[in-house]
């Protein structure tokens, strides 16, 4: 579902395109011998995702 973009009044107020926004990758690592250093890795997870941009602002009349 997309959200409508948000409308802006005021002197202050100027139009702004979105940011493009940015990928994050997160490694989940399981060791074993209780230790994370000394202990052997005996598995790894990646959990991606994908950080969307703000909202495209406009301005109002």
């Amino acid at each position: 579902m997309r959200r409508a973009s948000p409308t802006g009044t005021g002197s202050g107020v100027g139009a702004q395109n979105p940011p493009e926004g940015f990928d994050v990758a997160v490694d989940r690592v399981f060791v074993q011998g209780g230790k994370v250093q000394g202990g052997k890795e005996v598995e790894r997870e990646t959990t991606a995702t994908r950080c969307t941009p703000r909202d495209h602002v406009t301005c109002g009349a």
